[in-house]
């Protein structure tokens, strides 16, 4: 008998939700495991001391055996595993690509949002500053692909295109934020639109990040 994968996070979108979106779009039974802020320590730490967590951080995904974490380790896997994953070295060349560089377009946002009273202050000057930067990137590399109609890489969906859709939900805090990218506006929605996406969105726990 095989066992559902596990998903252990705080009850928060947060890092998890690209994982959520994946099982969910793929329709995986998997358990949706969540705790408060105030729960972490009793949580977490049975899950450090036995080396659960690799570096004693959520998410963590438990499938087949195995203690996934970070988030786009994760993803990746689901991918390969459910037919999300790239189609030969070329593609999985460009996923990774797109997928880092998430982690760059989203590091002054996570500094700003963890900068106590300057947040505001920071939040502002990385809409302004740094994000239109990023976006650009992202508008010129989906138009490469099928004319930005589409996916990020080849005819299908992938993994990737669900962590850069997470991505632009965050962005939802930034209003107008794509009003000049209007491929990447175009291909949030569709994503969005998604039949199993959006029963998600829509039944999803309420959290404010």
């Amino acid at each position: 008998m095989s066992v559902k994968p596990k998903l252990t996070y705080f009850n928060l979108r947060g890092r998890a939700e690209v994982i959520r979106y994946l099982f969910e779009e793929l329709q995986v039974e998997y358990e949706d495991f969540r705790f408060e802020m105030t729960e972490k320590d009793n949580v977490m730490n049975p899950l450090k001391a036995d080396g659960t967590l690799a570096f004693g951080q959520v998410p963590l995904l438990q499938i087949d055996g195995i203690n996934i974490v970070q988030s786009k380790a994760a993803a990746r896997y689901i991918g390969n595993k459910y037919g999300l994953g790239a189609k030969n070295a070329q593609q999985e060349a460009l996923i990774d690509i797109l997928a880092l560089g998430l982690d760059d377009a989203s590091f002054g946002l996570g500094v700003a949002w963890r900068a106590g009273d300057k947040r505001d202050e920071l939040m502002a000057k990385y809409a302004q500053e740094e994000l239109p930067k990023w976006l650009g990137y992202y508008e010129t590399l989906l138009k490469k692909n099928n004319s930005g109609t589409s996916f990020f890489v080849g005819d299908s969906l992938t993994w990737v295109d669900f962590a850069i859709f997470d991505f632009l939900c965050w962005l939802d805090r930034f209003p107008n934020s794509l009003d000049n990218f209007e491929s990447l506006k175009a291909f949030k929605q569709r994503i969005a639109s998604r039949p199993k996406i959006a029963a998600w969105i829509a039944r999803r726990p309420v959290t404010h990040i």
